[in-house]
Protein backbone atom coordinates (compact mmCIF):
# COMPACT_ATOMS: atom_id res chain seq x y z
CA UNK A 1 0.00 0.00 0.00
CA UNK A 2 2.88 2.47 0.96
CA UNK A 3 4.30 1.53 -2.52
CA UNK A 4 1.15 2.56 -4.26
CA UNK A 5 1.15 5.90 -2.57
CA UNK A 6 4.69 6.26 -3.07
CA UNK A 7 4.21 5.88 -6.80
CA UNK A 8 1.24 7.63 -6.92
CA UNK A 9 3.55 11.16 -5.27
CA UNK A 10 6.41 10.42 -7.98
CA UNK A 11 4.16 10.54 -10.57
CA UNK A 12 2.39 13.83 -9.30
CA UNK A 13 5.35 15.27 -8.66
CA UNK A 14 7.03 14.06 -12.41
CA UNK A 15 3.74 15.39 -13.98
CA UNK A 16 3.48 18.86 -12.08
CA UNK A 17 7.66 19.20 -12.90
CA UNK A 18 7.06 18.90 -16.76
CA UNK A 19 4.59 21.31 -17.27
CA UNK A 20 6.92 24.09 -16.36
CA UNK A 21 9.86 22.48 -18.55
CA UNK A 22 7.46 22.31 -21.45
CA UNK A 23 6.09 26.22 -21.66
CA UNK A 24 10.01 26.54 -21.56
CA UNK A 25 10.74 25.47 -24.73
CA UNK A 26 8.60 26.89 -26.99
CA UNK A 27 5.17 26.90 -28.75
CA UNK A 28 4.83 24.12 -30.96
CA UNK A 29 3.37 24.62 -34.15
CA UNK A 30 0.93 21.89 -34.82
CA UNK A 31 0.53 20.69 -38.96
CA UNK A 32 -2.62 18.48 -39.48
CA UNK A 33 -1.37 15.40 -41.17
CA UNK A 34 -2.28 15.00 -45.21
CA UNK A 35 -3.02 18.94 -45.10
CA UNK A 36 -1.91 21.12 -48.03
CA UNK A 37 1.10 22.50 -45.23
CA UNK A 38 2.06 19.03 -44.58
CA UNK A 39 2.60 18.28 -48.26
CA UNK A 40 4.47 21.26 -48.81
CA UNK A 41 6.65 20.95 -45.90
CA UNK A 42 7.22 16.74 -47.00
CA UNK A 43 8.82 17.93 -50.25
CA UNK A 44 10.84 21.03 -48.87
CA UNK A 45 12.00 17.40 -46.62
CA UNK A 46 12.38 15.17 -49.92
CA UNK A 47 14.17 17.78 -51.57
CA UNK A 48 17.63 16.93 -53.11
CA UNK A 49 18.64 19.42 -55.15
CA UNK A 50 19.63 22.44 -52.97
CA UNK A 51 18.70 25.22 -55.78
CA UNK A 52 15.15 23.23 -55.47
CA UNK A 53 14.96 23.41 -51.71
CA UNK A 54 15.47 27.10 -51.43
CA UNK A 55 13.00 26.99 -54.19
CA UNK A 56 9.98 25.20 -52.30
CA UNK A 57 11.05 27.18 -49.09
CA UNK A 58 10.59 30.55 -51.01
CA UNK A 59 6.92 29.41 -52.20
CA UNK A 60 6.17 27.91 -48.55
CA UNK A 61 7.14 31.65 -47.18
CA UNK A 62 5.61 33.34 -49.69
CA UNK A 63 2.05 31.16 -49.35
CA UNK A 64 1.90 31.84 -45.65
CA UNK A 65 3.62 34.99 -45.17
CA UNK A 66 2.55 35.46 -41.24
CA UNK A 67 1.64 33.75 -38.04
CA UNK A 68 2.74 30.51 -36.79
CA UNK A 69 3.88 28.92 -40.42
CA UNK A 70 5.80 31.51 -41.34
CA UNK A 71 7.65 30.81 -38.07
CA UNK A 72 8.47 27.08 -39.80
CA UNK A 73 8.80 28.53 -43.14
CA UNK A 74 12.13 30.76 -40.94
CA UNK A 75 12.80 27.62 -39.33
CA UNK A 76 13.10 26.16 -42.84
CA UNK A 77 15.56 29.00 -44.09
CA UNK A 78 17.80 28.45 -40.74
CA UNK A 79 18.31 24.86 -41.31
CA UNK A 80 18.95 25.22 -45.14
CA UNK A 81 21.17 28.14 -44.98
CA UNK A 82 22.55 26.18 -41.34
CA UNK A 83 23.48 22.98 -43.81
CA UNK A 84 24.87 25.44 -46.45
CA UNK A 85 26.80 27.01 -44.16
CA UNK A 86 25.68 30.37 -44.75
CA UNK A 87 26.00 31.30 -41.56
CA UNK A 88 25.32 35.28 -42.39
CA UNK A 89 21.95 34.09 -43.38
CA UNK A 90 21.19 31.81 -40.61
CA UNK A 91 21.24 34.82 -38.07
CA UNK A 92 19.23 36.65 -40.36
CA UNK A 93 16.75 34.45 -40.47
CA UNK A 94 16.99 32.94 -37.17
CA UNK A 95 16.22 36.41 -35.47
CA UNK A 96 12.64 36.24 -37.08
CA UNK A 97 11.76 33.24 -35.22
CA UNK A 98 13.23 34.78 -31.53
CA UNK A 99 10.78 37.61 -32.28
CA UNK A 100 8.03 35.76 -32.26
CA UNK A 101 9.26 33.10 -29.34
CA UNK A 102 12.07 34.39 -27.45
CA UNK A 103 11.63 31.21 -25.77
CA UNK A 104 12.36 28.74 -29.24
CA UNK A 105 15.19 26.23 -27.85
CA UNK A 106 15.67 24.98 -31.16
CA UNK A 107 16.32 27.99 -32.46
CA UNK A 108 18.63 29.05 -30.00
CA UNK A 109 20.58 25.54 -30.60
CA UNK A 110 21.03 26.38 -34.22
CA UNK A 111 22.25 29.62 -33.66
CA UNK A 112 24.36 28.40 -31.29
CA UNK A 113 25.50 25.99 -34.41
CA UNK A 114 26.25 28.53 -36.70
CA UNK A 115 28.20 30.72 -34.14
CA UNK A 116 31.01 27.59 -33.92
Amino acid sequence: MIRIRILAVLFLVGFLAAVPVRAQLGKTVIVSAGSEVDHQLNEISAATDPAAKLKLIDAFSAAHPEGDLQILADEQYVNYYLNAKQYDKVFEYGDKPFRARPDNFSNAVNMVRARE
